[in-house]
């Protein structure tokens, strides 16, 4: 039996909530935001009430909140990220105390890393349903990535997986929506990425000359924050005939040990 959903004035509260507490109650409001939404939306975002209690998580806690998605919340949480765009300035700019954009949650200088823990929206496990992308900065300033699959030897070896990452707003083409940030998946000769700046980290392999499938058609996935160090995001990519068509729904989650 499905259980009721919280109500206007317990979904804007986070005070005293435990972990386990905080991430139940994103998932009420993913799965009943139709229901709370009151008659002036203006006066409450769900954006702005996920985004505090996804706050109110530890942040090296938060990715227990991407093991906890289903496909479906996953899919859901797309929709209701959106509506962050909407806020209110001054309650989303005090919601997201000390947060500025996606840059927040990225490397600053050269040589630092940022590892993200995901998990994509897939009816059953596979070789994509959890992974990890990590975020380097380059000499040059420019934001790099790597995917990394699971297991990690397979994933190293036949998946050497890299991307530019562009943590500013932009417009998805295939729908026109709005989003924070994009990863665009390149062949090795396109990147433009220097071997040699390449984090001395252990498993950097270098670039592959092409992108390797399903990852391959020009593939770029848009995300959305919901909280700092928080994304759900989408990935579009062309077919046969040159149109864009959705990919892949995932979520994923700042990893700080």
């Amino acid at each position: 039996m499905r259980s009721e959903p919280p109500t206007v004035s317990q979904a804007a509260s986070d005070e005293g909530l435990t972990v386990h507490d905080a991430i139940a109650r994103i998932r009420a409001i993913i799965l009943s935001g139709d229901e709370l939404a009151p008659f002036d939306r203006s006066a409450f975002n769900l954006a702005v009430v996920v985004w505090k209690l996804t706050a109110s998580i530890p942040a090296n806690r938060r990715t227990a909140l991407v093991d906890a998605l289903s496909s479906r919340e996953i899919k859901q949480l797309w929709l209701l990220a959106s509506a962050r765009a909407t806020a209110n300035r001054f309650d989303l700019s005090t919601a997201q105390a000390g947060w500025q954009s996606p840059r927040t949650d990225l490397p600053l200088q050269p040589g630092e890393e940022a590892l993200y823990e995901g998990k994509a929206a897939v009816p059953l496990p596979s070789l994509v349903s959890k992974f990890q992308k990590s975020f380097f900065l380059d000499a040059n300033n420019q934001l790099y990535g790597r995917v990394r699959l699971r297991p990690a030897v397979l994933g190293d070896r036949l998946y050497p997986l890299y991307f530019k990452a562009f943590p500013k707003s932009t417009i998805i083409p295939a729908t026109q929506e709005l989003a924070d940030m994009s990863l665009e998946y390149l062949p090795g000769e396109k990147l433009h990425l220097d071997p040699q700046q390449l984090p001395s980290t252990p498993r950097w392999p270098v670039p592959s000359a092409n992108v390797p499938w399903p990852f391959s058609q020009g593939l770029v996935d848009y995300l959305r924050p919901i909280g700092p160090g928080v994304y759900v995001g989408v990935g579009y990519k062309q077919d046969t005939g040159g149109a864009d068509k959705q990919f892949l729904y995932f979520v994923m989650a700042r990893r700080l040990d």
